[in-house]
């Protein structure tokens, strides 16, 4: 067997492991199996790769009796995208790499778990979309129901479930120890689910509704320790443009591509969180209106000078972006967000590219 892929994985520092090879179909017996290997590095071990075949149609039953009917589906893929299990079986997908799908590229690649909406290519059936990672195992399960099938609310949370304990199915008890003790810990799970619920899915910052109560907490924080808070309203220039020229999955990139600049580039106790569309926000704690300026000016100048790629060209993208700092102690953080917009609104009306410093609130009272 040295030239087979599960016993060459073993001979190599860079693939040794626990490895899960490309699902076969037995000449003999006609079923499909997923070779699983493993190395026995003693010196005094006859023994060098430990070997064993899952077969698919023992883990196709558990499959089916666990999967959300009528039309629901469950699958086991490899991480590098390679189909190993699908139920309902489809001999036309197993061992198929699904890689250069805009779905695993857009909601799987590089995601430990997740929750999304979309129509499968298969049977272009708007489906609920549930996946998640094995942790130290290169398999993510991924658990579908069509939409009409789910009736309640209960349901949502019935994916996770079923996709952590059917991947206990594929592998064994000792996965199946891990995987349970992962659910036992109602703590986490529970924290899990926050972060699902204040996350956007495509930049992984912050959504609108967790930031608005972000800078709630953050202007109540400096009314009482009197230090300053400083907002930055942040727009991608003719970000329409980019889509209606290159299409929606290459603006999807650009608005990640700034997602990671935030996170790379803003300091530790700074928020950033995505408002909508084209549409950022920064928060920037004991920071006053020119350093936050400061902070504005470096972003815009990195983003023009980080271009995306696409196919062989680099897509060159700006920045308008709107600057205030919290003005007193009345001053609520809508409205200072609202200053900020309206520098921003300047800013793109001035010719876009550029930082605008917000106007000082107007006074209040009698004179």
């Amino acid at each position: 067997v040295s030239d087979r892929e599960y016993y060459m994985a073993q001979q190599y520092d860079s693939s040794r492991g626990f490895f899960i090879g490309q699902p076969v179909k037995s000449r003999v017996t006609g079923k499909w199996g997923v070779p699983i290997s493993v190395p026995v590095l003693h010196k005094k071990s006859p023994v060098s790769v430990l070997f064993c075949m899952v077969e698919l149609e023992r883990v196709a039953a558990l499959h089916e009796a666990v999967r959300i009917k009528p039309r629901g589906t469950v699958s086991i893929l490899r991480t590098d995208g390679v189909s190993l299990s699908r139920v309902p079986f489809r001999e036309d997908i197993v061992g198929q790499s699904l890689a250069g799908t805009p779905q695993f590229k857009t909601h799987l690649e590089g995601r430990e778990r997740g929750f999304a909406v979309w129509a499968t290519t298969l049977d272009g059936v708007d489906r609920f979309v549930s996946h998640a990672r094995l942790g130290q195992y290169p398999l993510i399960v991924v658990v579908t129901s069509a939409m009409d099938a789910v009736l309640a609310p209960w349901r949502k949370l019935v994916f996770g479930l079923v996709a952590l304990a059917i991947a206990a199915s594929v592998m064994g008890v000792y996965l199946g120890q891990r995987l349970f003790m992962a659910l036992a810990d109602k703590d986490a799970a529970h924290a899990a689910m926050q972060r699902l619920a204040s996350t956007d899915t495509l930049t992984g910052l912050m959504n609108r509704y967790a930031f608005m109560a972000a800078a709630k907490r953050e202007q109540e924080r400096a009314r009482r320790n009197g230090r300053g808070l400083s907002v930055l309203m942040i727009d991608m220039d003719h970000f329409k443009a980019i889509n209606d020229t290159h299409g929606h999955a290459v603006g999807d990139r650009v608005l990640r591509s700034l997602g990671r600049m935030l996170t790379e580039l803003l300091r530790s106790i700074d928020t950033a969180g995505r408002l909508g569309g084209e549409e950022f926000c920064v928060l920037l704690p004991e920071t006053d209106l020119k350093s936050a300026a400061e902070v504005a000016e470096r972003l815009r100048r990195e983003c023009e000078t980080r271009p995306v790629r696409i196919g062989g060209l680099d897509l060159t993208k700006t920045l308008s972006v709107g600057v205030a700092e919290l003005a007193g102690a009345e001053e609520t953080a809508t409205e200072l967000i609202h200053r900020a917009d309206l520098a921003l609104y300047r800013a793109k009306k001035n010719g876009r590219n550029r930082v605008e410093l917000a106007d000082a609130p107007a006074p209040t009272g009698f004179a």
